[in-house]
């Protein structure tokens, strides 16, 4: 099951990367042209997170540049900005993973695709955000979402 979460969070990566330059075509064509043998298995989940992302982009991203020092997300280049909101949104939405994955997850996924030094941004922030989760102080969206995973 991870190397299948795995490749579907690569492959949400992947999709949101390619919403941020909008083209014809709907996300399910996005997800199939990213990985067209994927495991349905893979899609599904990549399809979860990234209409998870969709529905919480704003809270997310509120909750995002809330963490960030001295910087403003509209700064950080896509691939990272979209790596933070996966990692969010699983922190937030998928109690059923825990968090050290879903930051392991993250980190991977900065280090295969980001820049250099992005995973330490990645790992600092959603670190940060994990524990405001634990203390019950973060909050990034509406609890139907949480409901429909």
């Amino acid at each position: 099951m991870s190397a299948l979460r795995s490749q579907g969070r690569r492959l949400a990566l992947q999709t949101l990367y390619a919403l941020e330059f909008p083209e014809p075509g709907g996300l399910v064509e996005i997800l199939n042209s990213a990985a067209p043998r994927a495991p349905q298995e893979v899609k599904d989940f990549a399809l979860e997170i990234v209409n998870g992302v969709a529905t919480t982009r704003a809270q997310l991203d509120t909750a995002i540049d809330s963490a960030l020092e001295h910087w403003r997300l509209e700064r950080i280049h896509p691939v990272e900005r979209n790596i933070l909101r996966i990692g969010l949104y699983e922190l937030n939405y998928r109690p059923d993973i825990p968090a050290h994955v879903i930051l392991n997850e993250a980190v991977d996924l900065a280090r295969r695709f980001g820049d250099e030094e992005a995973w330490k941004l990645i790992n600092g922030i959603l670190d940060r955000l994990g524990k405001e989760r634990l203390e019950g102080t973060a909050s990034a969206g509406p609890e139907s979402a949480a409901s429909s995973s």
